[in-house]
């Protein structure tokens, strides 16, 4: 497992994210990011701007993870859907906001 690599790629968010701004443009909310020993991440995003910071607070939407799982899903190597459906990604809260940039990304 790499911690640093969970870290550089939760610290990368906003750039990966600029480019689809404009189609997440309008869509408001927080997402809380918990990973295992890697640690807990808010991943916030206003008006088509993605910030990230480590730590913990309230959150639109949770999702909780192993670090081996975040890995593989960051590296395709595990859908998120199967991963789900296995008990190895759990959401709590409104999960729109994942739906919604998901398919912004996606789009």
């Amino acid at each position: 497992m790499d911690l640093q690599y969970i870290k550089h790629y939760i610290a990368a968010l906003p750039a990966m994210a600029q480019p689809h701004q404009e189609k997440i443009r309008g869509r408001d909310g927080t997402i809380k990011l918990a990973v295992g020993e890697a640690g807990t991440y808010m991943v916030t995003l206003r008006d088509g701007v993605v910030a990230t910071e480590e730590g913990d607070g309230s959150a639109d939407v949770t999702v909780r993870m192993s670090p081996q799982d975040f890995t593989k899903l960051t590296n395709g190597t595990l859908n998120v859907l199967a991963a789900a459906a296995l008990g190895r990604i759990r959401f709590e809260g409104d999960m729109s906001l994942l739906i919604q940039l998901r398919a912004a990304f996606e789009g």
